[in-house]
């Protein structure tokens, strides 16, 4: 996930550029979040929110003591040159993989998902990325319980590296790769390890699918979802991540945390925030790492 518009600016992220990032940061909660994300989150779950989308399991999950999970939104049901690189990167670490597909009917899943992954499940398009997670940590929670699970969406291309000493070195029950202050405290949602899923687990989780609904708008599913997350989470479990910044590190400095053995970069850095840095120099970090998106 990527910053919300707002109509007001953090004042981490006017003094987030060039600090210095954090290591092993244990969640710090911060105080309750301004009274206009405070009602923005509220109008988000009363009058935004819809029913959690239509899903289908299409290979079923097994038990396993460890399972990747990697979460493709496909509108038009084909697999992009980043997705054949990331499910690539994953199958070479030999961990089962769960895969959600996003797209408009489950005949509209590509073939190469069902010979790529151990397990797969499609789900309708509305919902953004925490709908698949839900639909992750409740197939994990019935059909493998106890189980820990790195899972990914495709906002990061990557990996880079393998992941297996990062599901290895979380320290916390739920291990974020980032962290930011940006409208509090939070980890960011892209990527993380949580670890013993099991039904309790979607009990605590209840505050962030309200009603049994979701969220469709992009700011409500940062403000009421992802910020919430880590909140929501350290009442039952600890809670931390790999690298802490007052901003979106993933944004801003980027290149430090490649440099720190970080294994993503994120796909607007050559989208929708280019403008964040220079575009060459990010595609100069993907040619050297083998990623189609060198153009």
């Amino acid at each position: 996930m990527q910053t919300p518009t707002s109509p007001a600016a953090s004042t981490a992220t006017a003094t987030a550029s060039g600090c210095a990032l954090q290591r092993d940061w244990a969640f710090d909660p911060t105080p309750s979040p301004p009274a206009w994300v405070q009602r923005r989150c509220a109008t988000a779950w009363l009058l935004r929110s819809r029913p959690m989308p239509a899903s289908r399991v299409l290979k079923p999950v097994l038990a396993a003591p460890r399972w990747l999970a990697y979460f493709v939104y496909l509108p038009d049901g084909q697999l992009l040159p980043q997705h054949h690189f990331t499910l690539r990167r994953l199958r070479e670490h030999g961990l089962p993989l769960l895969v959600i597909a996003a797209s408009p009917s489950p005949d509209q899943v590509p073939p190469e998902l069902h010979t790529a992954a151990d397990a797969l499940a499609w789900k309708a398009l509305p919902g953004y990325d925490f709908s698949a997670y839900r639909l992750i940590w409740s197939l994990l929670a019935e059909h493998s319980p106890g189980a820990d699970v790195l899972l990914l969406n495709d906002s990061v291309l990557g990996p880079f590296s393998d992941l297996t000493p990062f599901i290895d070195r979380a320290r916390w029950s739920l291990t974020g790769f980032t962290a930011s202050a940006e409208y509090g405290n939070h980890v960011q949602s892209y990527a993380m390890v949580l670890r013993d899923v099991r039904p309790s687990l979607l009990k605590a989780l209840t505050p962030l699918f309200r009603f049994g609904r979701c969220l469709q708008s992009f700011d409500d599913v940062v403000l009421a979802q992802e910020v919430q997350l880590s909140r929501v989470m350290a009442r039952t479990i600890s809670v931390g991540s790999l690298w802490w910044s007052p901003g979106n590190a993933t944004l801003e400095q980027p290149f430090a945390l490649l440099d720190q053995g970080y294994p993503f970069l994120k796909r607007a850095l050559i989208d929708k925030h280019r403008a964040k840095q220079d575009e060459r120099l990010v595609r100069a970090r993907l040619k050297k790492a083998g990623h189609p998106h060198t153009g």
